[in-house]
């Protein structure tokens, strides 16, 4: 959260063996979904409770800070824990719903930056020692998709492209922007399991995603409690269930095996992470971090 050249209290990373970035989508109330995610992962982890006051934001704000979707709710602002930093945010979505190549890109440009912080990285786009989790909000199944044929979307005019409206008038979907994010969320999916895969470092990148929404689950601004309690239970259960990935040809999500779940994952990268952090603080022999 405090940004990849900014001073930090956190050992640096040229005194560890990994780089770790953890990456959310945009996806309005679905935040829930990743919510109950980090949750989990942070279960697994022992900080001090007046750590890094500095830069934490409670875990809410950041929800709904990553979830306020233009149209759909309202821009959040919030402070750090210490009150020194002000968030002024909106759905990252609007610049990029699954922000991982993001990521991936500043690591790079940091790389040829600062090359001695990261020497971990062989060249900028070496990606073998970088441990990712990247955090969807779930999406409906192939079989649960619109259904637009192209004899009905060849009859729409800009305004039936961009907003869909039920008997009331209420807004019911945005068929232009569904399809747009849908799509670029599963190339960045697919291109970063390639990336990954190509250097042999595919236990290194976690896609948590769900493709068990229902259509009223499915929207980004129902707020409604029972909806909201349907998410929870839904993000339990995905983490309980076994891993799912991108199928590079059908580009659906795939069981990887019949035996590994997302917690046992969790737990593993959890680990990963504890380790990485003793291991930096042993190397730099102080206890004040």
């Amino acid at each position: 959260m405090a940004g990849l050249n900014s001073p930090s209290k956190l050992p640096p990373p040229s005194v560890g063996k990994l780089l770790t970035v953890l990456s959310i989508d945009g996806g309005g109330i679905k935040g829930l979904i990743p919510a109950v995610v980090l949750h989990c992962l942070e279960g697994e982890l022992k900080a001090e409770e007046d750590e890094f006051k500095y830069l934490n934001g409670l875990l809410s704000d950041i929800s709904i800070a990553t979830s306020a979707a233009p149209t759909y709710l309202p821009a959040h602002c919030f402070t750090s824990e210490d009150g020194n930093k002000e968030f002024n945010m909106i759905d990252g979505g609007a610049a990029a719903g699954n922000p991982v190549l993001v990521s991936l890109s500043e690591l790079g440009q940091e790389k040829m930056k600062h090359p001695e912080l990261y020497p971990m990285m062989d060249r900028t786009d070496d990606y073998s020692n970088i441990l990712l989790l990247s955090l969807g909000c779930g999406v409906q199944p192939p079989v649960a998709a619109p259904g637009w044929d192209v004899a009905t979307v060849n009859q729409w005019n800009l305004i039936q492209w961009m907003a869909e409206f039920d008997a009331s008038f209420n807004l019911k979907t945005s068929p232009m922007l569904d399809i747009i994010g849908a799509a670029t969320t599963s190339v960045v999916e697919y291109y970063a399991y390639s990336l990954f895969k190509a250097r042999n470092a595919e236990r290194n990148y976690l896609r948590v995603q769900t493709d068990a929404l229902t259509p009223d689950m499915d929207k980004m601004d129902n707020a409604d409690p029972v909806n909201l309690q349907n998410l929870v239970d839904i993000a339990n259960k995905m983490i309980e269930g076994n891993v799912k990935k991108i199928n590079p040809v059908t580009f659906q999500l795939e069981p990887i095996d019949n035996t590994t779940t997302y917690k046992q994952e969790l737990i593993r990268y959890a680990k990963i992470l504890s380790d990485e952090r003793k291991g930096r603080i042993a190397k730099l022999g102080s206890k004040k971090y």
